[in-house]
């Protein structure tokens, strides 16, 4: 038997050979590849279904207590990994002692204005651990968290303020942790936050908004956003036509507030809101939605705003496609919209 139509590593004769550039038969590197591939997931397997080194945790939390500000920086990074791969890990740092000791190099003044890269790897810590449902009170909870939060806002990178606009996101997923969270005065950096029109933010930031003001029981909250700028500020990049998914939402759960409708109607809104609604009316968008909630939030405050909105259905059926196409609520309130106008005359 000729040897070279034996592969050089399985011994095994070759049917149809192709060889690489080092000799071998390409499916037995194929194969010689998957065993490695797979002894590589079956460690990492192993790895996140092993029990959480406790040890290990406390010794890290321990250094964060340090005074050197090299064993806070590595530790800090530890902490950001583990419960970025290990959900295990979050529920570990579940717990006042531990979130304080997180927070501990934030409180050494300085410290995060000098180094950058501690407060970011804090922050996303306090994100990764405010992910599950049971953490939420007691992280929210710790008179540390908020504060560093929102100085975060206004201080972090671009990275550290998605993840601090983030975390009061989920946070304030909890009623309970939404008045901590406002009457901290979390929402005037917020609005700046949007307002600097980052494209990397801006999602974080106007969902953590919309959390805060939604609903009912935080008509107060809602008020505080229109009196700290929100509505300037949001209605403005709408009108720039950017990033509208997440700017409408916002403005949505303002616009049942009559002094955000007002406000509204001063600057203008019904024009914009219409030539979305016109570009946009025959598909079934959740943009279309919020611009029809708003719309009939600012007539429903002010019936002189139908006489724009009777003229747009007349030229172009903005009003009647929207009723016909859109969602569900973006047709209800396009057809109570027709209904008013027709009963104003």
């Amino acid at each position: 038997m000729n040897p070279s139509v034996r592969c050089r590593d399985s011994g095994e004769i070759m049917g149809d050979p192709v060889l690489v550039a080092s000799g071998q038969e390409s499916y037995s590197c194929f194969s010689w590849l998957l065993k490695i591939l797979n002894g590589i997931k079956g460690f990492i397997d192993a790895a996140v279904l092993a029990p959480p080194d406790r040890s290990r945790l406390d010794s890290v939390l321990d250094n964060m207590m340090s005074c050197s500000l090299s064993d806070q920086k590595s530790s800090a990074k530890t902490l950001r990994w583990l419960t970025d791969e290990y959900p295990l890990y979050r529920d570990l740092l579940g717990n006042n002692e531990a979130v304080s000791k997180l927070l501990e190099p934030l409180a050494v003044p300085g410290n995060a204005c000098l180094d950058l890269h501690l407060q970011g790897h804090i922050i996303t810590t306090v994100l990764n651990i405010s992910l599950p449902d049971g953490n939420k009170k007691v992280v929210a909870e710790n008179p540390r968290v908020i504060p560093s939060l929102i100085d975060a806002l206004r201080t972090g990178t671009t990275m550290t303020k998605r993840n601090a606009a983030a975390a009061l996101s989920k946070l304030s997923e909890l009623d309970l942790n939404r008045t901590l969270i406002v009457e901290s005065g979390a929402l005037g950096p917020l609005i700046r936050l949007v307002g600097e029109g980052n494209p990397e933010t801006m999602g974080n930031g106007c969902t953590a908004m919309y959390m805060l003001c939604r609903g009912p029981i935080t008509d107060t909250y809602g008020e505080k956003a229109v009196s700290d700028g929100a509505v300037r500020v949001v209605l403005r990049k709408v009108m720039d036509g950017a990033f509208l998914d997440f700017l409408l939402p916002v403005l949505a759960t303002l616009s049942r507030l009559p002094s955000a409708a007002e406000e509204m109607g001063r600057m203008g809104a019904v024009a914009c809101l219409l030539k979305i609604m016109r570009k946009r009316g025959n598909k079934d968008s959740n943009a279309v939605e919020s611009c029809a909630t708003i719309l009939f939030d600012i007539c429903s405050n002010d019936k002189d705003e139908l006489k724009e909105v009777k003229q747009e259905e007349a030229a172009n059926n903005t009003i009647s496609t929207v009723a016909r196409r859109g969602t569900q609520r973006a047709r209800r309130k396009a057809t109570e919209i027709l209904e008013m106008g027709n009963n104003v005359g």
